[in-house]
């Protein structure tokens, strides 16, 4: 079928004004401008988490903030020991300053640091400092209420006895925190003492402050630690399931529940069994209540159960009624309960409640209410240990991971998206720390996480960059913008001051024909450098880029001129060929021999080399399958530069049959050129095209041959 060449030109005026447009200088900046930003400009985040100070604490001492007075500026405590056997508390209310000291009977000698706490039992909108000190072998609990006068509220309230080891307590208290129990108007402070090899007390506390009345469970022998409280049985009143460990570190004679096995138990509002514990068996076991829905006054008892790991680090999960006895069960293929964390919770995402476990390798596996694994969160980072805060003060907590080994802190926000960190964190005794929460007024909130010696302050904010981002783009858009029309104005203008003469017009029209070559090569550096980027190789595509830049340069500073030395051109042509390399998946190599007699500085036509190159490379080895190989040899003989340039592509007339994405003008373009450079310069280039063929007849590649006259000055 023959095409009637009208209908053909029609045809082709869609692409070209397609050309016009992908290197117009609106779009070409807008290129360079992604380029840039992908490869040089780092990611900002929504939110950031800076240091604001960083203090060394003496031996002993613990600095926690609370507002004391409902002020919404944070007041400072600092608990210390003294020598003589006393344990001492002082307070710096803020804004006023004023600064006061208790001493208390006994001494802050624990395992962990929440002996020193805040709450408000009575509910008059002021916190009240609490304090659990040990002496000899009891612990006591002291209540500051009045911080302008140096009395107490009670001090000294009996709690408990608790077991020596080689003389020496191990005992810990666990999440004090104050709930009204029993439904009078006043908070009971509820709280969990646990003993390690001292064997005594393991157990759940109810404090009664208003009628002064200390109740405690039966000595659970497993190492209990806060579980889950609320109406589980729907009678209205309130229940306790603490976690449950079993380190083995007593007899299993001396306890009844001993911590050999984990054992689920509820207790009720009187700490007395709503029925018998559950066993479950096993050394280094642990079990993990929680309750389901969130919302729900009435919760459904959940259990997960870690497998002690000589009964294969299983995972269970099980549904319990009001009997403790298991309704539902399943196990967990997703993840192996070494790697659990013991933050288990309930997560509320994409408008979703699941349960969340954590995994100290950084994944959050999350499970609806019929335990089917439904998403898996990669926060990229390891999970030491989760808190829940509300840094911001935006009545939604977020969510902290500190990584003890990375000594790095993350904040998430509540459904772990938009995290800000910070590194250089130094932990020390993973129980020794404690995070709290410096109001400022009117300024904003600060986080501190205080350890066994050091007191960080950290700043978590929206981070302004995150927005501003926009106009850093736009600026080196426009910037790049500019500078590409500043190029160009000034290529114009130093065009036009060079025509006045016949000579000069003739210039301009090979002006032109030039100018049809350098978008035209543009357009193909531009994608060689896509292509690198659309790999993914930052490193070769910044490689690439200078490359690419160099090349540009290099047309930018010879716009006006018609020749360049040797030197130039050559590495003109080996950044394209190196751009080309990659843009093709090294299918092909280049070799370039220069001869001794060359001399470099020699001046040549511009593109003389570049052009035939272009040629092989597109038409002859692009079509080639792989072992491309392509040959530059410069000699010089008889007072004339020869440029010898061979392929081993598929040939002429294989190109021809198969069709090439070419424009088919660069040859047409060159020709051009070299004729209206001899015109300027009474310079003759031969220029002579070889077809290659192998001895049976096969094209086997193509050779040009370009000879140049050099003048005596060159």
């Amino acid at each position: 079928m023959i095409i009637p060449s009208h209908k053909m030109w029609i045809a082709k005026k869609p692409f070209k004004k397609l050309g016009n447009i992908l290197i117009h200088p609106l779009l070409l900046s807008f290129y360079v401008s992604l380029l840039i930003i992908f490869l040089f400009l780092p990611s900002f985040s929504r939110y950031k988490l800076e240091k604001v100070n960083v203090k060394r604490l003496f031996l002993g001492t613990k600095l926690i903030w609370e507002d004391l007075e409902n002020d919404g500026v944070s007041d400072l405590i600092n608990t210390s020991n003294s020598n003589v056997g006393t344990a001492g508390i002082s307070v710096i209310l803020y804004p006023s300053g004023h600064i006061d000291q208790w001493d208390i009977r006994g001494q802050f000698r624990f395992e962990n640091d929440d002996f020193i706490f805040t709450g408000d039992y009575d509910g008059d909108g002021k916190k009240e400092i609490y304090a659990f000190t040990v002496s000899s072998d009891s612990i006591y609990l002291s209540c500051i209420s009045d911080f302008h006068h140096r009395i107490f509220r009670f001090t000294n309230k009996f709690i408990s006895t608790f077991g020596l080891v080689n003389g020496r307590s191990d005992i810990k208290i666990d999440a004090p925190h104050f709930i009204d129990v029993n439904h009078d108007g006043y908070k009971d402070l509820v709280f969990i003492i646990n003993a390690g090899f001292s064997i005594y007390p393991r157990a759940y506390f109810i404090y009664d402050i208003k009628n002064d009345n200390v109740i405690k469970s039966p000595e659970l022998g497993f190492y209990p630690s806060l579980g889950i409280e609320g109406d589980l049985i729907g009678n209205g009143q309130i229940e306790f399931v603490p976690e449950g460990y079993a380190p083995k570190n007593i007899l299993d004679k001396i306890v009844k529940y001993h911590d050999s096995s984990s054992w689920l138990v509820m207790l009720n509002k009187d700490l007395e069994y709503v029925f018998p514990p559950v066993e479950f068996p096993g050394r280094d076991g642990s079990i993990i209540p929680f309750g389901y829905p969130l919302d729900s006054i009435t919760k459904k008892l959940y259990l997960l159960w870690k497998m002690p790991p000589d009964q294969g680090n299983q995972l269970w999960l099980y549904q319990v009624n009001s009997k403790g006895n298991i309704v539902r069960q399943k196990k967990l293929t997703e993840i192996s309960s070494e790697l659990v964390v013991y933050n288990l919770f309930i997560l509320l995402r994409k408008q979703k409640q699941m349960l969340a476990i954590p995994s100290s390798q950084g994944y959050i596996f999350c499970f609806d209410s019929l335990f089917n694994c439904i998403e898996k969160i990669d926060l990229n980072q390891s999970i030491s240990n989760i808190f829940f805060m509300d840094v911001d003060l935006d009545k939604k907590k977020e969510i902290i991971i500190p990584d003890y080994e990375a000594n790095t802190v993350t904040i998430f926000r509540n459904d772990f998206t938009n995290p800000a960190v910070i590194h250089d964190v130094k932990f020390g005794n993973p129980s020794r720390i404690r995070l709290t929460i410096k109001k400022m007024g009117h300024k904003a909130s600060l986080l501190t996480i205080c350890n066994d010696d050091m007191i960080y302050t950290l700043s978590y904010h929206s981070n302004p960059m995150f927005y501003g981002r926009f106009a850093i783009y736009a600026s080196i858009w426009l910037a790049i913008l500019l500078f590409t029309l500043i190029v160009r104005k000034t290529t114009r203008v130093q065009i036009v001051k060079r025509f006045n003469t016949e000579k000069k017009i003739t210039e301009l029209q090979l002006k032109i024909v030039k100018n049809q070559i350098d978008p035209h090569f543009t357009m193909n550096a531009i994608n060689s450098v896509i292509a690198a980027i659309g790999q993914n190789e930052k490193e070769k595509a910044a490689e690439h880029l200078v490359r690419f830049s160099k090349m540009y340069r290099s047309l930018i500073i010879s716009s006006d001129k018609i020749k360049r030395s040797l030197s130039d051109e050559i590495e003109f042509t080996r950044n394209y060929l190196e751009l080309e390399k990659f843009r093709y998946h090294d299918t092909f190599t280049y070799s370039i021999a220069i001869h001794p007699e060359v001399d470099l500085e020699w001046e040549i036509p511009k593109m003389v080399i570049l052009s035939p190159v272009e040629n092989a490379v597109k038409h002859g080895l692009s079509n080639k399958s792989g072992d491309g190989r392509l040959l530059i040899d410069i000699s010089l003989n008889d007072s004339k530069l020869f440029i010898l340039i061979e392929d081993n592509g598929m040939g002429r007339e294989a190109t021809l049959r198969i069709g090439t994405q070419s424009t088919g003008k660069g040859e047409k373009i060159m020709n051009q050129f070299l004729e209206l450079y001899e015109k300027i310069t009474g310079i003759k280039i031969d220029s002579k095209i070889y077809d290659l063929y192998s001895p049976l007849g096969e094209p086997t590649g193509t050779k040009v041959v370009i000879g140049i006259p050099l003048k005596k000055n060159e």
